[in-house]
């Protein structure tokens, strides 16, 4: 899937997950102009913004606004149902698995890019 108009052009990998995941596109990759924001990503995949709520750019926890760059991996992740925290796993560069929990304030910030990404868990 692509979209660009007058602007540059660049590539970014994207994962929906859970009951999210029929939106990702097709492949994991993503083509849009420079200066998307994570928002405009959630809208152009056509998922409607109060479904999405936890957004990661290469690991990081970030908003709406928050605006990506060629190469970035996107995360998507729906609300959490039955009082259960969901847990994200995150590899740092010495490959431990640090368990990442924004809904529960436990949060690591510090991704190493050479990490082989994220992993879910309850």
């Amino acid at each position: 899937m692509s979209v660009w108009s007058n602007g540059a052009c660049m590539k970014i990998e994207v994962k929906c997950f859970a009951t999210l995941a029929h939106r990702a596109p097709a492949g994991g990759m993503l083509e849009v102009e420079a200066g998307t924001s994570v928002g405009s990503i959630i809208s152009l995949l056509g998922i409607p913004a109060d479904e999405v709520k936890i957004r990661f750019v290469n690991g990081v926890h970030v908003n709406d606004e928050a605006l990506v760059s060629e190469g970035d991996r996107v995360g998507l992740f729906p609300a959490v149902g039955g009082g259960q925290a969901l847990y994200f796993f995150l590899k740092d560069c010495s490959g431990e698995l640090l368990p990442t929990c924004p809904l529960a304030g436990i949060v690591h910030p510090f991704v190493c890019n050479g990490g082989d990404g994220l992993y879910v868990g309850e």
